[in-house]
């Protein structure tokens, strides 16, 4: 279906139709979010009604990355060119429902999250122009639980979904181009990566095969 041919409340705006990213809720096969690539909404679509059923307006700016809690489908996470990353619960209907707000003491914008799945209490981020990897609790957001120190800017990151302490990070910079992996369980820093993979340029997404 081309959900440019479906009805349209006057309410949404015609930039939920150009999206610069998109999930699925893993938790309900019906439901997926997109998120705008001229703005900071997020709009919440329905794929058996073949309807927008909601815009949540949360950021000031682009909004690079969305991810819905591995576990609980009320839950999803952003990630915002504006400096802020968010946590919202869509069970918050007469009020904001943004309920946790994130910002690193750089106030540079987050590029990506990514919530490890064996303890979705904890989620990962990149920031932009940082030689580091925060890793997150969304119970404490005042500052990140620790970071993960690297040789190069990061671009990208992907927790390991049976090795769940394995964090995978892809980028670009001047020491080399390389995918590393390191082990997030540890809070030692400077620690060197369990493995590295040497690439032939930047690295700008990267996924674990789920078997």
């Amino acid at each position: 279906h081309d959900f440019r041919n479906a009805p349209r409340p006057s309410a949404i705006s015609r930039y939920a139709f150009q999206p610069k990213y998109v999930t699925w809720n893993p938790n309900d096969e019906n439901y997926f979010a997109t998120a705008s690539g001229t703005n900071g909404y997020l709009y919440m679509w329905d794929a058996t009604r073949l309807v927008t059923i909601d815009q949540l307006n949360v950021h000031s700016s682009t909004v690079n990355r969305l991810q819905f809690h591995p576990q609980n489908p009320n839950l999803l996470l952003t990630a915002s060119q504006d400096g802020y990353a968010k946590l919202i619960d869509f069970r918050n209907n007469n009020g904001d429902r943004v309920v946790t707000s994130f910002r690193h003491a750089s106030k540079e914008a987050f590029r990506h999250v990514d919530i490890n799945i064996s303890n979705t209490n904890k989620f990962a981020s990149v920031i932009n122009d940082q030689y580091c990897v925060p890793i997150w609790d969304i119970r404490q957001p005042i500052q990140p639980d620790f970071s993960i120190l690297t040789r190069d800017k990061v671009l990208c990151i992907a927790w390991n979904p049976h090795e769940h302490f394995w964090l995978a990070t892809g980028g670009v910079g001047g020491h080399d181009r390389a995918i590393r992996i390191w082990d997030a369980n540890s809070s030692d820093n400077p620690q060197e990566p369990l493995f590295t993979v040497y690439t032939f340029g930047q690295v700008a997404k990267v996924n674990w095969h789920p078997a």
